[in-house]
């Protein structure tokens, strides 16, 4: 079981790292025939897959997830009510598989990124070299940042200068781990660092506009509804 308190965090990280390079999302709720759904996202009934909606006279609005635009639904996915929406006392396999689809683009386009960037830099095309020193600065980075967010969380006086230190340190000793595996100077392998977090995000931005040119051009709704939003919860099965 996963303590409830870490999952809007990783959702929401996630999801900001996902949407950072999309256009900004409509401001409308909208139905499949165009119908706006007046008010604001409450919340999401994950048992009974529906949007509850506050409206603007103070009432409330339950709208089926099967009866939103593709657009809205996409909207409600990435939404931190969605998040929680999910049943607190236990882990759901739909939750995992939520989570598991909303980081594993970003993953794939900073790896991605990591290997471009170490071509170009370093001229060293090796994929086994760029697997082991993207995944080995992601866990030795993870596994600093949680340990100086726990400092900060013990120290709330102090915590600013706990995290920004930490991410001073972070930085350098990543840096070092990369040059090592490059056998590189440590600025280089900083380089490398900064590099491939910008072409992640152009790389994040190419594959927002490439899917939502695709959708366009072709009837994907019900795979889309197959593969993804059945599977993670947002829409009841068939």
């Amino acid at each position: 079981m996963h303590p409830p308190s870490l999952r809007t965090p990783l959702a929401l990280a996630a999801a900001a790292v996902l949407l950072l390079p999309a256009p900004l999302p409509a401001a409308d709720w909208t139905l499949t025939d165009g119908t706006v759904v007046p008010g604001e996202l409450h919340r999401f009934d994950f048992t009974e897959k529906r949007a509850i909606f506050e409206k603007p006279d103070g009432g409330s609005r339950a709208v089926p997830t099967e009866e939103l635009s593709p657009a809205s639904r996409w909207r409600l996915l990435l939404s931190p009510a969605y998040n929680r929406g999910f049943p607190e006392e236990q882990w759901t396999p739909e939750q995992g598989r939520y989570y598991a689809c909303l980081l594993a683009v970003p993953i794939a386009c900073l790896l991605l990124s990591f290997y471009i960037c170490a071509i170009v830099l370093f001229k060293q095309g090796n994929p086994l070299k760029a697997i082991a020193g993207w995944f080995g600065s992601a866990l030795l980075g993870g596994f600093l940042m949680s340990f100086y967010l726990y400092l900060s969380h013990r120290n709330a006086t102090s915590a600013t200068a706990i995290l920004v230190g930490g991410a001073v340190v972070c930085a350098v000793l990543l840096s070092v781990y990369i040059s090592v595996v490059y056998h590189s100077t440590t600025f280089e392998g900083f380089k490398l660092l900064a590099l491939h977090v910008f072409g992640a995000l152009l790389l994040l931005f190419l594959v927002v506009l490439t899917g939502q040119r695709l959708m366009q051009a072709f009837d994907f709704e019900q795979v889309i509804k197959e593969r993804i939003m059945i599977p993670v919860g947002l829409l009841p099965k068939e």
